[in-house]
């Protein structure tokens, strides 16, 4: 008997009572009415059938079927036998309101701070109220520049609910940062650059993800893998072969942008191929960046001048035609430009990019990358400079 249905039937056996009554000398027996919640927001009313509240949040049936589990953060009460068991929860679930209210109004800094506060064994247990945690905190993350954490909690966010189950997309509400239909992040490509924080997650191996106390299903083990050996393959790190790949769609579309970028001459130019194979199937804007990004940075790995030219064109596709789709990438796909340029002999062609990419997205990570921040000065750079010494008065 699994745990669920054990807990169902202590709270059936708690909310069983004898109603002592007497009527002509007989003893009656009645049963105390189900227990039953009051939801907040758009829902506010009360909900009957409550049969268990654990860490997933509040568990309703009718009539031994329906069953829907609702997050703490929509449960302003619970009445009847599984109050007091519901107690605790309800402070984090109200934590959690407040959290989710401030994401919601742009303070995102206040947002994650309460996130962060909030009990791991609720972030932990598989269901709604871990979905909507992870989900607010990825969007905190992103908000930030944070990327690699923003991959952790992403990552995490899958863990926690039913890998099988859709993603529901409100009309009006798609961006970048919203998951796509099977679960991927437009914003959170498996592609960085050599950076800090990417060396953190590079070294410290699948450990990084802290993903150890789930039972992950096998599509979030192949993609959290795949996503550690990019990180490694823009450090330089050696890795022992490639990961797992299933018949999954978005893991086939992750591995192949990560062997485009890092494989051998013949995994590249075959990952190219299935890259070009997946932009003329799949129609959504974010899978054309994504893809292109990746053969743009493949082909700059090649040996030969024009062929590295053309992965220039290829990345220069995204600020020029795609920059809103996915800005992290616009930023990326412009700094390798800007680099490739400069491998290439071109510094003042890549001076440009460089400073458009220093205009549009200072904050990006990739402005912290050693090829972009560490730039040789142009020759009318440095001219520019002596005149304005010249000009300064002196002391």
């Amino acid at each position: 008997m699994n745990r669920i249905w054990m807990k169902r039937i202590c709270a059936a056996g708690a909310a069983t009572a004898l109603l002592c009554t007497t009527h002509g000398g007989v003893l009656h027996a009645g049963v105390i009415a189900e227990g039953r919640a009051l939801l907040r927001g758009r829902d506010a009313g009360f909900v009957a059938g409550v049969v268990l509240v654990d860490g997933a949040g509040v568990h309703t049936s009718t009539n031994g079927s329906d069953e829907r589990v609702i997050p703490w953060h929509r449960v302003a009460k619970v009445e009847g036998p599984l109050a007091g068991e519901a107690s605790g929860y309800l402070l984090q679930g109200e934590e959690l309101w407040r959290a989710l209210a401030r994401l919601d109004r742009g303070d995102l800094p206040s947002a994650e701070v309460l996130l962060e506060g909030l009990d791991d064994g609720l972030a932990s247990t598989p269901g709604p109220t871990a979905e909507a945690i992870w989900m607010g905190l990825m969007r905190c993350r992103l908000e930030r520049g944070a990327q690699t954490g923003a991959a952790a909690a992403w990552l995490m966010w899958r863990s926690v609910r039913p890998q099988d189950q859709p993603v529901e997309s409100t009309p009006g509400e798609a961006s970048d940062r919203t998951p796509a239909s099977g679960g991927l992040v437009p914003a959170i490509p498996p592609v960085w650059v050599n950076v800090p924080s990417v060396a953190v997650l590079a070294s410290g191996g699948m450990e990084s993800w802290k993903l150890g106390s789930l039972h992950t299903g096998e599509v979030v083990s192949e993609l959290s893998a795949w996503y550690l050996r990019a990180a490694q393959g823009a450090c330089d790190r050696e890795a022992a072969g490639w990961p797992e790949v299933s018949a999954d769609a978005d893991v086939m579309l992750v591995a192949a942008m990560v062997k485009a970028q890092y494989g051998d001459d013949r995994e590249r130019l075959s990952s190219r191929e299935s890259l070009r194979a997946i932009m003329a199937q799949r129609t959504e804007p974010w899978v054309e960046v994504w893809a292109r990004v990746a053969v743009g940075r493949s082909l700059l790995k090649e040996s030969d001048a024009e062929t590295r030219r053309l992965g220039v064109v290829e990345l220069l596709h995204i600020p020029s035609r795609l920059e809103a789709v996915v800005p992290y990438l616009t930023g990326v796909a412009m700094a390798e430009a800007a680099a490739g340029l400069r491998r290439l002999g071109d510094l003042a062609g890549g001076s440009v990019i460089r400073e458009e990419l220093l205009r549009r997205y200072s904050g990006h990570p990739a402005v912290e990358w050693s090829m972009v921040r560490d730039w040789p000065q142009t020759a009318p750079q440095r001219v520019k400079e002596e005149v304005e010494a010249e000009e300064l008065p002196r002391p």
